[in-house]
């Protein structure tokens, strides 16, 4: 098994997990496995954060299903986010951060179609 503590914390193929809410490990290991490749082993990415960011979640979206966000950057991420049961993954590779999570489908095409919600002013 792959899966290692790193200083009290869970490891998955060398990537430190800062918080996670998924307990499908193979979901655990493609989420890990695509960041690394878009963002390879070096302190500068190999793309801009917003193109690993989108190949990452156009990755996650054709195997596991809509509504998958994904946000890339470096030195720590803060979010505030909602999401589905058991698909949230924040993670750091070398410099990298990295969050993935799902979002509720239905709430998604709500927002979508309801011109209410929208928060423009």
């Amino acid at each position: 098994n792959k899966k290692k503590k790193m200083a009290g914390k869970e490891s998955i193929l060398g990537c430190e997990v800062v918080a996670v809410s998924m307990s499908d490990a193979a979901l655990k290991k493609a989420i890990v496995t695509k960041a690394k490749t878009v963002l390879g082993d070096k302190e500068t990415p190999l793309v801009p954060y917003n193109k690993a960011a989108l190949a990452i979640k156009t990755e996650l979206e054709s195997k596991h299903g809509l509504t998958w966000n994904v946000i890339c950057g470096t030195g720590g991420l803060i979010s505030a986010v909602t999401f589905e049961k058991e698909k949230y993954i924040y993670f750091r590779h070398k410099d990298h951060d990295v969050i993935a999570f799902k979002t509720y489908e239905a709430y998604a095409v709500k927002q979508a179609v309801d011109p209410k919600k929208s928060t423009k002013k």
